[in-house]
């Protein structure tokens, strides 16, 4: 005699983030309490505390500028304390109930599920800027 039972169900749409191609590197990190609800494939960056909230797009100040080898005046930046993305969420977030959160802290995102932090998908620059942390769109 077969048994057959329904032990549950899920609903829910699934957004995948991390792109085939490359393996992700996933990382756990602390957030920013009171910064909203993060959806799958929200931009992070870190603020003066290296805290995750969503990325609004603007590049913070760069520390100095120098010369490349080829004489191109480059601007060095703080990535890590505010204003530069150095991750992508991997899930759903409330920084209302949650301390930490999973994200892509390297490898490939799908560029279309990306968001930044008033929702809206980066641009060029933006995803550019993505990628200077190691994180590439496909």
């Amino acid at each position: 005699m077969a048994l057959d039972g329904k032990i549950g169900q899920i609903s829910g749409k699934i957004i995948q983030v991390v792109a085939a191609g490359h393996p992700a590197v996933i990382l756990t990190g602390a957030i920013k309490t009171g910064s909203g609800q993060w959806a799958p494939g929200t931009i992070l960056a870190r603020d003066e505390d290296s805290l995750l909230y969503p990325w609004d797009g603007t590049a913070g100040d760069p520390l100095c500028t120098i010369d490349d080898p080829a004489g191109t005046p480059v601007s060095v930046v703080n990535e890590t304390a505010g204003g530069w993305p150095v991750g992508v969420a991997t899930e759903a977030v409330d920084s209302a109930t949650q301390v930490t959160a999973n994200y892509l802290a390297h490898g490939i995102a799908v560029i279309e599920n990306l968001k930044l932090a008033d929702g809206s998908g980066p641009d060029e620059i933006q995803i550019l800027r993505l990628a200077q942390a190691g994180i590439y769109g496909a």
